[in-house]
């Protein structure tokens, strides 16, 4: 097994992973000429400086780099005389401080990097889709050395590709947490494309796959059963299949939480909360939702034995395993309808009401994402403080303001209204801030208020 792990430019964790089985290092710069999987928000700048010192040290302790520019979207700059210019400069940089490989997606990039900087290893990222033979040998055709698969858990696909390529190698990424059939996975490949370049990372940019993804799972717990995750003690099944090549997301991770990741790849053996390894998305994990791992052991051998029949819909057979999971429902309720008023508001468009620039009127959305994720978590928090007796009465008020509107549809305002409290402002002024931000006229809430 030779695992290629995540760098978040902490120089103590080249250090640290050593004693590993990890033979590769992944990173890059968090905006590029060309982008990546990352939105630029979420993973740390860090100079050119540090970039070389950090790649110096992986290769003193016998640790390859691959560097990343893998956006499945460039909106064509690439073909632009400027852009390609720039293009072949950051490649000569990435030359000139000895990258070993280079993931891409971008058809175009293979063949540059093939035919001017020959050099460098090329890598096939999950973004380009790879999930059938004709797909993979394409690629290994146009000279790719490493290919990673969409598809950990289709092991006829798997020995078919063992089996038929010649020259490039498999990679699976092993503690994937997408859905194998994400209905969203290419439009958020493209989006988080252009969040993290040059040109487009400074732009406004929500989340929202991963918005629609959390709330999917906060629904209906089972597709985190359905997602592509392999197991650390099942790294061997796949072994005997001749692939050894694992893959580990952890760019957003602190240097211990990387380190615990890969200390359980490396040992094959993790004894607890399967979703402590992989990567899922907030706020599943504050719903207290337990995937235990020693529970999931047989779980392999349905993939391997042929029974998935790829049909996640109207699968069953995860039911098998179902008591592997367990959750607080009355926290990923809770959890949920926030979630949702969220979504509700971006769709509506009244959350691009609430921020507005300091220095013109024109609607500010920079920092949308975290700003959704603050106000999400403070609702989250403030529930879980309530006694069931104020939650009552918090829902009595948001009944009761929708039926001031004459209406037996509760809508999110009313959501919002019910949180509204003006006796309690200190405890929820980012409510009252939030809801004021919608512009909703505050003193006409109080009259109503007073109605209640």
């Amino acid at each position: 097994m030779k695992l290629s792990v995540a760098t978040n430019w902490d120089p103590k964790l080249i250090s640290s992973i050593r004693k590993f089985n990890v033979s590769n290092l992944y990173g890059t710069l968090n905006h590029t000429i060309i982008g990546g999987g990352r939105a630029s928000s979420d993973i740390p700048s860090v100079s050119k400086d540090l970039v070389e010192s950090h790649i110096k040290e992986a290769h003193k302790n016998k640790i390859n780099f691959t560097w990343l520019l893998n956006a499945s979207c460039t909106a064509n700059r690439e073909f632009s005389r400027p852009n390609y210019k720039n293009l072949i400069e950051h490649l000569e940089w990435l030359k000139s401080i000895k990258i070993d490989t280079i993931t891409i997606a971008n058809p175009f990039l293979l063949d540059l990097i093939k035919e001017q900087f020959p050099s460098f290893q090329t890598k096939i990222s999950i973004f380009a889709h790879v999930d059938s033979l004709s797909k993979a040998k394409i690629f290994e055709d146009a000279g790719a050395d490493i290919i990673t698969i969409y598809q950990n858990r289709n092991f006829e696909l798997l020995k078919q590709l063992t089996e038929c390529l010649k020259k490039s190698k498999i990679e699976l990424y092993a503690n994937n947490a997408c859905a194998t059939e994400c209905p969203y996975a290419i439009f958020h490949a493209n989006a988080l494309s252009h969040a993290s370049s040059n040109e487009d990372h400074k732009k406004e940019y929500i989340d929202y796959c991963t918005l629609k993804c959390t709330i999917d799972k906060a629904k209906d717990p089972s597709l985190i059963l359905k997602s592509g995750w392999i197991r650390p003690e099942d790294i061997s099944v796949y072994e005997k299949l001749g692939l050894n090549l694992f893959k580990l997301s952890g760019r957003q991770l602190s240097t211990e939480e990387n380190i615990k990741l890969i200390e359980a790849y490396s040992e094959r053996s993790y004894n607890g909360n399967l979703l402590d390894l992989i990567h899922t998305p907030l706020p599943l994990g504050q719903a207290d939702i337990n995937l235990d791992n020693n529970a999931l052991k047989n779980v392999i051998n349905i993939f391997k034995n042929g029974q998935c029949q790829r049909d996640c819909y109207s699968c069953k057979v995860s039911s098998k395993c179902i008591d592997a999971l367990t959750f607080n429902k009355s926290k990923l309720n809770k959890h949920l309808i926030f979630l949702e008023i969220t979504k509700t508001l971006i769709d509506n468009g009244k959350f691009f009401k609430i921020y507005k620039s300091k220095h013109s009127n024109q609607v500010k959305t920079l920092n949308i994402n975290k700003n959704i994720h603050t106000f999400f978590e403070s609702l989250a928090l403030f529930l879980d403080d309530c006694s069931e007796q104020r939650i009552s009465k918090i829902k009595e008020r948001i009944a009761t303001f929708a039926r001031l509107r004459n209406s037996a549809m509760i809508s999110e305002t009313d959501v919002l209204y019910g949180f509204y409290h003006p006796d309690n402002y200190d405890e929820l002024e980012w409510v009252f801030e939030f809801i004021k931000g919608l512009g909703i006229n505050i003193d006409k809430l109080n009259e109503e208020y007073s109605l209640l």
